[in-house]
């Protein structure tokens, strides 16, 4: 019916966000891999009955969280590419035995990644002790109409989710 408000709450969309990375806002254009994680599971088979039986192992993985970002030549480019430098000392290689070589816990930071309703803070996620595992570009094509753009995964020790509404739709 025109005119007519829906009876149920509008849903929010994906597009409003951004990250924070050890209090910095940081520019990226897309966020994957948030999960809350996912827990193991074990089967343990029953050979009287013949069944299967499933319990949790009681270990929680994460999920590699992947951040994309098109290059467009300002300092935040440089952001991601020093933070992967200080995790594998890009600088000498990254060669064993160097200092700074590999070191994800002296590189690990802690950041934020906010969701958004028409402005105002809905959602948040606090991802503890991460490092940049992969850093890479897309390719390099003549005559292509893309962008250029970094993709960043990374690894982290949790994550956790904290909800910024009432749960009546409505931010708080």
């Amino acid at each position: 019916m025109p005119g007519k408000s829906p009876s149920y709450a509008e849903a929010y969309r994906s597009n409003e966000f951004w990250v924070q990375i050890e209090g910095q806002d940081w520019k990226v254009d897309k966020v994957s891999g948030l999960s809350e994680g996912t827990s193991g599971v074990i089967e343990i088979y029953d050979p009287k009955t013949n069944g299967a039986f499933k319990i949790s192992s009681g270990v929680v993985k994460f999920d590699t969280l992947v951040l994309e970002k098109k290059i467009r030549g300002t300092p935040e480019d440089i952001k991601f590419y020093n933070w992967f430098a200080s995790t594998y000392n890009a600088d000498t290689g990254g060669m064993p035995g160097i200092e700074g070589t590999f070191s994800s816990q002296k590189s690990g930071k802690n950041f934020n990644i906010y969701k958004l309703h028409f402005g105002k803070k809905v959602l948040s996620w606090i991802i503890t002790g991460a490092w940049i595992k992969s850093l890479k570009y897309n390719d390099l094509e003549g005559g292509a109409e893309n962008t250029f753009n970094m993709t960043i995964e990374i690894e982290h020790q949790g994550i956790s989710r904290k909800a910024h509404f009432d749960g009546s739709n409505t931010p708080k």
